[in-house]
């Protein structure tokens, strides 16, 4: 594993991963569908409510901000 520059959901970021794409495209999954299921738990379809999610893992229905601030409506 070593840090590298992943394209996925049209973000580049970089992250450690494998080298192997097999499983760089596995933990890539496991790590996306971990992330969809906590923010799914906010129930979005039934409440209008608003989710930070502090990761580097970017999602694709995500607003990337640089500068959060939890004072900004």
């Amino acid at each position: 594993m070593e840090i590298q520059t992943v394209a996925r959901n049209g973000y580049l970021f970089k992250m450690k991963t494998y080298k192997d794409e097999i499983l760089r495209s596995f933990q890539l999954w496991m790590i996306e569908s971990q992330l969809e299921q906590a923010v799914g738990r906010s129930r979005l379809l039934r409440h209008d409510c608003i989710v930070n999610l502090f990761s580097n893992y970017p999602l694709r229905q995500a607003k990337i901000m640089d500068n959060f601030n939890y004072d900004d409506d």
